[in-house]
């Protein structure tokens, strides 16, 4: 059994129900994050900008190009009736940056729609395996000490079956 901890207490504004809905989409965030540092190239180099307006003006422009590519996965998921979360950021991002320069060099509106609708082809042609839900206990950080402590003999945590879904893992007290 799990518990979930919260200081909202106001069950009209954030009903206990719906908390435990979203709990698991905090991970969202993480896999956002990692998205933006690892797979838009932004770890290799710090901004660029010397003044504050600068910098704002270089996040904008990256979380629009996240933004972007985002909603770009999402329509090509939306065609095929697919949960945007199966495709990959990493294949969409690259096969975007492929296909820039092709939409400059048609003029043709029949010639964009169809580069436009391979694009989104393509991009759901590799699908990544649905998400699973996580499993990261809370622990103590070990302190340093000069002799070993005896091991406590409880096992690890059991990983989650590939369809298992949170609300199955979690008791409502009311």
């Amino acid at each position: 059994m799990y518990c979930l901890g919260t200081t909202w207490l106001n069950p009209r504004t954030a009903p206990a129900q719906d908390l435990i809905d979203f709990y698991h989409e905090r991970w969202e965030i993480e896999s956002i994050l990692d998205e933006i540092k690892t797979h838009q190239c932004l770890q290799k180099s710090v901004m660029r900008s010397l003044t504050p307006e600068g910098v704002r003006q270089e996040l904008y422009a990256i979380l629009l190009a996240h933004y972007a590519i985002r909603w770009m996965m999402h329509e090509s998921a939306c065609e095929v009736d697919l949960d945007p979360d199966r495709l990959s950021f990493t294949q969409a991002a690259s096969i975007l940056e492929e296909s820039v320069c092709m939409f400059t060099l048609f003029d043709d509106p029949e010639q964009r729609e169809r580069l436009w609708q391979d694009l989104l082809w393509r991009m759901r042609e590799i699908l990544v395996p649905p998400r699973r839900l996580r499993v990261n206990p809370r622990v103590l950080k070990k302190l340093y000490r000069k002799h070993k402590q005896k091991k406590r003999g409880e096992p690890p945590l059991e990983a989650f079956e590939p369809d298992a879904h949170f609300l199955d893992y979690v008791t409502l007290l009311i």
